[in-house]
């Protein structure tokens, strides 16, 4: 099985009166996205399923990658992407849908705790800046320890 974590891409500052799970996308954000997620297209072969955040700009994230890496399915959203999701949560999701590929997208200071725990079931420091796309691989099912970095690409190495 294949996990491809991506973290959402830059967004706009706290606004008054909005909420943090509003904020979307910058301009450049968007865009930097855009020209990442086609240089992405030769690392992935297939993606089965892409999960995302509900947050808006992880959505949008989700979105830009579905439409650049020509994925027909529905995104799935799942709360457990928003900052309140453990890692044995995320091994609960990924295994229920079955699948060879499953990219998520959400956030810091989880995705940087996931892929410490997926790949050494320690304390592992990660700097997983916005944008950035890393791909584990299990022999079978994901499992906590289990996984191998394959890579770990920020957005920033590609635009």
């Amino acid at each position: 099985m294949k996990l491809y974590l991506v973290r959402h891409g830059e967004a706009e500052n706290i606004l008054i009166g909005k909420q943090d799970s509003e904020r979307k996308l910058t301009t450049e954000g968007k865009e930097s996205l855009y020209t990442g997620c086609k240089r992405w297209i030769p690392l992935i072969k297939q993606i089965d399923y892409i999960v995302s955040s509900p947050k808006v700009r992880a959505y949008e994230t989700a979105k830009i990658a579905q439409e650049v890496l020509n994925h027909t399915k529905d995104i799935i959203t799942d709360k457990r992407l928003s900052g309140i999701g453990t890692t044995e949560d995320i091994i609960e999701l990924v295994n229920s849908l079955k699948a060879e590929s499953v990219m998520i997208v959400g956030h810091e200071p989880d995705f940087s705790e996931y892929v410490s725990e997926l790949v050494t079931n320690s304390g592992m420091a990660m700097n997983f800046k916005k944008g950035m796309l890393v791909r584990i691989s299990f022999a079978g099912k994901a499992r906590r320890g289990a996984g191998a970095l394959d890579f770990a690409i920020p957005l920033k190495a590609l635009v």
